[in-house]
């Protein structure tokens, strides 16, 4: 079976279409450091399918901004679960990592891990203060305007510098936000 990549076509619906050739040998290897969702118990762990979500920065808004190294920053990743064609698991990608929408995000993904940990999807999609987080997901369809872009890129250069080490191993050029 194929594996769908959500992430490049909620980013195809924009206007990145692709992604770095670096992508799966990175997924590959932060999938082995990091084999289990972050927001399940121990319970699930090896035992439902695993995404690499990107935590802090959607990778396509990050390219849109001149920052395509957030991409394969192991920095900006977290291992989630989701269920797979044979396997169910609490969906945490879906539901944590991107609020219900694939072209969405959380911002605030690590402390809502923690704070869901070991719930079911059904259990999240009922809590009082998932509700209204899901109704204050940022929304896709403004995320493309130079202004959000702009505010945008300075929250990326401020909560994720770039790594010299990783802009030379990929030989990525951070590009001024015009």
């Amino acid at each position: 079976m194929t594996k769908v990549d959500n992430g490049l076509a909620a980013a195809s619906a924009t206007r990145i279409a692709y992604r770095s050739p670096h992508w799966p040998t990175v997924e590959k290897s932060f999938k082995v450091k990091h084999p289990n969702c972050i927001a399940c118990d121990e319970k699930n762990y090896g035992k439902v399918g695993i995404q690499i979500h990107h935590a802090i920065i959607p990778y396509h808004l990050a390219i849109m901004c001149g920052r395509p190294d957030l991409e394969l920053d192991e920095r900006n990743l977290r291992s989630l679960c989701e269920t797979t064609h044979d396997t169910p698991a609490p969906n945490h990608h879906i539901v944590l990592g991107h609020l219900k929408n694939f072209r969405s995000w959380n911002s605030n993904l690590d402390a809502d891990a923690v704070k869901y940990k070991g719930m079911t999807e059904e259990q999240i999609l009922s809590h009082k203060e998932y509700l209204t987080e899901e109704t204050n997901r940022p929304d896709p369809d403004k995320a493309e305007t130079k202004t959000f872009l702009a505010v945008l890129r300075k929250e990326m250069d401020a909560r994720l510098p770039p790594d010299p080490a990783l802009l030379k191993k990929y030989n990525i050029v951070i590009k001024p936000f015009e």
